[in-house]
């Protein structure tokens, strides 16, 4: 047993499905499918996080984001994903991060800006 393999656990059955749903009923580009399966399969990441990325995706593809603030979020959830990624690359210029951070900011802005005014629509 001197050369053990390092154990990776098994993807969570549910965020499988999703991959499955994404493929077959979806049709998620290749690129969006393969953001999907990383996020499944390599970076082991939890249901929800993958079931949110899952829906974000699927409702921009069906159109369903026609409500500014609701593309907005999902458009700040994109950027700050990014932003993530970006800070993990050692070899990623500063301006990428710099970039990355105003969109953050300019976004946050538009959000509470809109959140703002839909709340002063609903009262």
């Amino acid at each position: 047993m001197a050369r053990q393999k390092e154990l990776t656990p098994l993807p969570d059955f549910r965020s499988v499905e999703l991959l499955r749903q994404a493929r077959e009923e979806k049709n998620f580009s290749d690129e969006e499918y393969a953001d999907l399966r990383k996020a499944v399969v390599e970076e082991n990441r939890s249901h929800p996080t993958i079931a949110k990325r899952f829906k974000e995706v699927a409702q921009a593809r069906d159109g369903s984001l026609e409500d500014p603030l609701l593309r907005l979020k999902a458009c700040l959830g994109a950027a700050r994903r990014l932003a993530s990624n970006l800070d993990g690359l050692p070899e990623a210029p500063p301006s990428f991060m710099q970039g990355s951070a105003e969109l953050i900011a300019w976004l946050e802005e538009q959000v509470a800006l809109l959140g703002d005014g839909a709340q002063e629509t609903a009262e």
